[in-house]
This record gives C-alpha cells, sequence and structure tokens, in this order.
C-alpha cells in the first residue's frame, strides 16, 4: 500500500511537472511571437528614417540645383560662382546618392553645368524623391 502511495505521488508530481513544462513553452512562444513583431516594427521604423532623411537630402539638393539653374538662366552663373556657391553645396546635399543621381554626379565633373544640365539634374532629383516612400505609419 505505501509503494502505491509512492507511485501517485509521484506521478502527480510528474504530472504537475510536464503541465508547467508546457506553460512555460507557450509563454515562451508568445514571448517570441511579440518580439518578432517588434523587430519588424522597428525595421519599418529605421526604413522610414532612412526614407526620410534621404528625402530631405534629396529636398536640399533639389533646391541648390534649383537656384544654380535659376542664376544660369539669367545668366548669372560663371565658374567662380559655380565653384564658391554651389559645386561644395551639391556636393554635400549628393553624398551617398551618386549611384541613384548619375545626372547629378555628373554636375560635379562638369566645369560649369549649362542651365539645360541643371534642370535635367533638378528634374532627376525630383523623380527620385517622389518615389521615396515615407508615410505617416
Amino acid at each position: 500500500m505505501g509503494s502505491l502511495v509512492v507511485a501517485v505521488v509521484a506521478a502527480v508530481f510528474a504530472w504537475s511537472q510536464a503541465r508547467s513544462a508546457r506553460q512555460a513553452v507557450q509563454r515562451a512562444d508568445r514571448a517570441i511571437l511579440v518580439a518578432e513583431e517588434a523587430n519588424r516594427a522597428a525595421e519599418h521604423a529605421n526604413r522610414q528614417v532612412a526614407d526620410l532623411q534621404k528625402r530631405t537630402q534629396l529636398d536640399q539638393l533639389r533646391a541648390v540645383l534649383r537656384q544654380a539653374a535659376t542664376e544660369a538662366y539669367a545668366p548669372g552663373l560663371n565658374q567662380l560662382r559655380w565653384e564658391s556657391a554651389y559645386r561644395t553645396e551639391v556636393q554635400a546635399s549628393l553624398a551617398g546618392l551618386h549611384a541613384e543621381l548619375p545626372l547629378c554626379a555628373a554636375l560635379l565633373s562638369t566645369p560649369l553645368p549649362s542651365a539645360q544640365a541643371l534642370a535635367h539634374a533638378v528634374e532627376e532629383t525630383a523623380r527620385i524623391a517622389e518615389s521615396t516612400e515615407v508615410s505617416a505609419a
């Protein structure tokens, strides 16, 4: 009789331990799902921040190019003005975007871009800026 009681107590204890282990696994599974969702949300937020930074950079570049194009059409843009006022700003605004904006990058190798070249660069920058998705989500 005594060994039967010990066996029943051992069985109840084993059942209790198995149940606790199942609950721990379920909690761990839920924690993994929550962590995966948080990771997806963080990745989305990082993409949004990168897009916003890129859009800001593109807007700055477009403003500089537009101003230079206005002077070129005037015609008030000369080599000295291009080198002192615009080339450095274009270079800074273009940092990291050379591959996406080949027309703008080509301006940096041009001693003095024409009004038409500047206008094309403004259009190219606007096109890339418009295709950069930034939502409020």
